[in-house]
């Protein structure tokens, strides 16, 4: 993989669009990134990064600010990275998530993250994905690295690659996880835990479900089970014999008494059938006698009974005639009330004067009289009503302006005023618009001073934040330096004190030896050949007349001297992580002490908030102007209107005025007499509905006359046909239906009980019936006994089979679960095998697991593949190893690494190396990663590589070896970047990235040799 091109914008420190070309130093093979403190140039890695993954390597695990704070709310934040893998070359195009301006409705929205990746096909770019999510995943099968692995073999991000090497066992084991993707072994690891507890979770539930089984058994055969598991299928199979013996024996006995309950049932059910018999033969003797004097009692009943249903037949036409009558008597009295109502009407009265009377003679009176005048009256009565409603129809349209007239006026009333109020505001817009154009001219020359003030803002708030950085950092180091005394003060102590106990250890060995060489030496005879040598001369035996040292005084120096040793890697581990801590926090303050950052931290923020309150005035004033801008545009468009509306209303003005006047006229018109036209209306009305009424009754009685003559008529008519010859026949012999429904009842009882006590006297069972009573009572008293005699057995044998039937059933389940257990013992005591050597458990000997076994394979080879490096740089001096034992109690071994000093031939902890022999060391281990994680990855090839700081903690000699190591990475076509302020490496490397801070605050790139 090659990186050719990166370009930012707005990414960072920097604002404006910045580009590298890498392939600019394909020729000289390495290039120096540098620029002062805090400009930028870490950054143009994390814009690789981010590209290629979406994250930067200085944010991991932190909140990241990828946006540059020189952004405007408009300016685009992106990474364009151009890079070569295999023999294609892509494009990536990726945004981070940033506020922004909202298109629709003011105020910001959020951003989402973009990506997209393409393809040069010629000369033209071809597209392979557009959303992060699926960008990520083509890189991934593209670039065939993770990002642990890309920033471990290919951009070395600052204070970031020496971590491999002074990791401890289990942070080190997680990052080569990573790196060679090991998470299978500990999920095989895992699994076999889980799968080791359900075996043995399952083995208990066995073992407890067996011991219910027996335990069941053994209730019902009533004997104890046997304590071994050996013997219990047996001991259950022969209880189950025992239980199906008694079963059997009970279940005869059972039939027998069934046998003789069911014989003694049917004589008791004879003995009730004869009783039964006798009882209703007695009693219907009895009823018969009774029935037969009752017939003669309801005799006379019939003739009763056909006298009130021949009146009962005429009740409905009597009701007809009835309701009739009623009718015509109260159509005369309405037609009377209505003859009242309407003599006050003076069209009516003269043709009512003119009718026949009450008071004339006696053939004036007739049904004939009283038509005429009804027909007299229903003519006059019509052609008022005719009159009426065509006056009313007249008035309708008179009628409805006569309530329009109060809002007509209020119409015309209105129209008036809003002329008035027109030309009232057509003055004062003109007034506003001259107070707006002056207030404008103000506002411009306000905006250019705030303009001018706030300019500075983004430089004097980045000054600001990285002082107060420096300021923080500069306290820090010197708040650490007395603590770097006390450790190296405590590290010289433990140094003195491991080199007493190791030389103590080593005495003791060498008297161990000698002693038993001596011992040995004892027990030679001359012409025997010698145990160790075989030779039969033993010219000159070992002697020894010092103290004996036997095994537990060498093994206690030992412990001691290794105690010693940790101690002394504690400290020396203390030593190294506080002077690192210092180095960094200076170099974060740029030598700068915390008086002079301070004062100067503080002018910062006096310009800082100078600015802002400028700006915070320009915001307004741009506010205030635009506000201005779009009143005067209003302002301007009414008044453009104005001329069309003005003639709109006065033409509403005068066609409201003559619609009012037109109504006024046609009210008075058609008032007439009256004092309005809803009071002539009303009597109109009136006058109408007397007459409408008269006419009404007038056809009522006529109807009501008709129907009463019809109904007296068909009463007689009905009445002969009943044979009544008078009304008071008729009331006679009518009677109420309950009486006649009760003496009906009577007699259907009579007969028909009549009927059933002779059909029952007649049945053939009662025929032959003997007159001595049955004994019913010994014949269940005998069943009785019989009963509870078949009960008792049948309980007894339901018990004893149901017990058969149980103990069987558990006796099978005993012999399955016995052999079950057997089987799950053995695949239990397999898996628990298994599981222990995988987990480091004995009869693991290394106490390695699965996973670390493996690591630890991968590990022999980067360290492998880093000495390569490490014995040309250190002059041979230094060489990493990797050990596979455990440092302490408990603990996984397999991933430790020391240093060799080839000098005194110690193991030391790598902490304990100076900052630069920590750097040459970080380095080799990281080339040798970079070597083993690429072969592993496919054997890709590596093209390009980034290293960022760590030379400045080397000397000239070592500054020159680690850079003949890395110009010889460079052939072959490989390109090496380094970031660094060591000047020795400004005066080597002539081609150059320099990252400069501009006078706005924001960096900018420059790509070039140094003349």
């Amino acid at each position: 993989m090659r990186i050719l091109r990166v370009e930012m914008e707005g990414f960072g420190p920097f604002k404006s669009r910045q580009e590298v070309d890498f392939t600019a130093f394909a020729d000289d093979g390495i290039f120096l990134i540098g620029g002062r403190t805090g400009a930028g140039k870490t950054s143009i890695l994390d814009a690789i990064c981010f590209a290629l993954y979406g994250r930067a390597p200085r944010y991991d695990g932190a909140s990241p600010r990828l946006r540059s704070d020189h952004c405007l709310p408009d300016d685009p934040t992106s990474v364009v990275l151009e890079f070569e893998a295999g023999a294609e070359v892509y494009r990536l195009t990726r945004s981070p998530e940033y506020e922004r301006p909202a298109r629709r409705g003011g105020g910001l929205t959020t951003q989402a993250p973009t990506a997209v990746l393409e393809v040069r096909r010629g000369d033209e770019w071809e597209g392979l994905a557009a959303k992060p999510r699926d960008v990520g995943i083509a890189v991934d099968d593209i670039v065939q690295l993770s990002r642990e692995q890309f920033q471990q073999v290919i951009l070395l991000a600052q204070n970031r690659f020496h971590e491999f090497l002074l990791a401890d066992s289990d942070n080190r084991q997680r990052l080569l996880r990573t790196l060679f993707g090991t998470e299978r072994f500990e999920d095989y690891d895992r699994r076999l835990q889980e799968r080791r507890k359900a075996l043995d979770d399952e083995l208990g539930r066995a073992r407890v479900g067996l011991h219910a089984l027996v335990e069941q058994v053994a209730q019902l055969i009533e004997q104890p089970h046997p304590e071994s598991d050996a013997g219990l299928a047996e001991w259950a199979a022969s209880g189950a014999a025992l239980a199906e013996s008694a079963a059997d024996a009970a279940e005869a006995a059972r039939d027998a008494a069934q046998t003789a309950e069911r014989a003694a049932a049917e004589r008791r059910d004879a003995a009730r059938v004869l009783a039964e018999r006798q009882k209703r033969l007695a009693s219907g003797r009895e009823r018969l006698i009774a029935l037969e004097q009752r017939e003669s009692e309801v005799a006379p009943y019939a003739d009763l009974i056909d006298g009130a249903e021949r009146a009962e037949r005429l009740t409905e036409t009597g009701r007809r005639r009835e309701r009739a009558r009623r009718r015509l008597d109260e159509a005369r009295a309405s037609v009377d009330a209505a003859r009242d109502a309407a003599g006050e009407l003076p069209d009516l009265r003269a043709d009512a004067d003119a009718a026949p009377t009450a008071g004339a003679p006696a053939a004036a009176t007739s049904a004939s009289v009283e038509d005429r005048r009804a027909a007299i009256e229903t003519a006059a009565v019509a052609a008022l009503i005719d009159r009426s409603t065509r006056e009313l129809g007249g008035l309708e349209s008179a009628a409805r302006l006569e309530t329009e007239l109060p809002t007509r006026d209020r119409a015309a009333t209105a129209a008036q005023a809003a002329l008035a109020q027109h030309d009232v505001d057509a003055t004062e817009l003109d007034a506003e618009l001259t107070t707006l154009l002056t207030r404008r001219e103000r506002l411009v020359a306000d905006l250019d001073t705030a303009t001018a003030g706030a300019a500075p803002l983004e430089a004097a708030a980045t000054e600001r934040a990285a002082l107060r950085e420096a300021r923080d950092a500069a306290r820090a180091a010197a708040a650490l330096e007395p603590e770097l005394t006390s450790a190296e003060t405590a590290a010289l102590a433990a140094a003195e004190q491991r080199t007493a106990a190791a030389g103590a250890a080593t005495e003791l060995r060498r008297r161990r030896l000698l002693g038993q060489a001596a011992h040995l030496a004892g027990e030679l005879n001359a012409g025997e050949p010698c145990p160790v040598c075989g030779a039969v001369e033993h010219p000159a035996p070992a002697s020894w007349d010092d103290d004996p040292v036997d095994d537990d005084d060498v093994t206690v120096a030992e412990e001691r001297a290794e105690a010693a040793a940790g101690a002394l890697r504690r400290a020396d581990d203390a030593v190294a992580a506080l002077r690192q801590r210092i180095a960094a926090q200076r170099g974060a303050a740029g030598e700068r002490g915390v008086d002079e950052l301070e004062t100067a931290e503080r002018g910062a923020a006096e310009r800082v908030h100078a600015a802002e309150t400028a700006r915070a005035e320009q915001t307004r004033l741009v506010d205030e102007r635009t506000s201005s801008e779009q009143r005067e545009q209003s302002i301007r468009s009414r008044q453009q209107t104005r001329s069309t509306e003005r003639a709109e209303l006065a033409t509403e003005q005068t066609r409201t005025q003559e619609a009012a006047q037109s109504a006024r006229d046609e009210v008075a018109a058609a008032r007439g007499e009256h004092a309005t036209v809803a009071a002539r209306v009303a009597e109109l009305t009136a006058t109408r509905r007397t007459a409408e009424a008269l006419r009404d009754a007038l056809a009522e009685q006529g109807t009501a006359t008709e129907a009463s003559i019809g109904a007296e008529e068909d009463w007689v008519a009905q009445r002969a046909t009943q044979g009544f010859a008078d009304d008071e026949a008729v009331t006679a012999a009518a009677l109420p239906a309950s009486e006649v429904g009760r003496m009906r009842s009577t007699v259907d009882a009579v007969a028909l009980g009549l009927a059933e006590v002779r059909g029952l006297l007649g049945a053939d069972d009662l025929q032959s019936v003997p007159d001595d009573p049955a004994d019913v009572d010994s014949a269940a008293e005998a069943h009785a006994t019989a009963g509870a005699a078949a009960r008792d057995a049948l309980v007894r044998a339901s018990t004893l089979r149901d017990a058969a039937t149980r103990t069987a059933r558990l006796a099978g389940q005993v012999r399955a679960t016995t052999d079950e257990l057997g089987d799950l013992v053995e695949r239990a005591d397999t898996v628990r095998r298994l599981a222990d050597t995988v987990h480091g458990r004995s009869p693991n000997e290394y106490g390695m697991r699965l996973e670390s076994y493996v690591l630890a394979a991968e590990l022999e080879e980067i360290v492998a593949a880093a000495n390569e490096r490490l014995r040309s740089m250190t002059a041979g001096r230094y060489l990493l190893e990797h050990s596979d034992q455990r440092l302490r109690k408990n603990a996984q071994g397999g991933l430790d690494l020391s240093v060799i000093d080839q000098h005194t031939g110690v193991p030391r902890p790598p902490r304990s190396l100076s900052g630069g022999e920590t750097f040459l060391a970080s380095l080799a281990l990281a080339l040798g990663l970079s070597e083993v994680v690429t072969a592993r990855a496919g054997g890709i090839r590596l093209d390009t590589l980034f290293i960022d700081e760590g030379f400045g903690s080397l000397d000239g000699d070592t500054l020159e070896i680690a850079m003949s190591t890395l110009d010889g990475l460079r052939q072959g076509g490989r390109t090496i970047g380094l970031i660094s302020h060591v000047e020795a490496m400004k005066e080597e490397i002539p081609s150059r990235v320099s990252v400069d801070i501009s006078a706005q605050g924001w960096s900018e790139i420059r790509v070039g040799e140094v003349a």
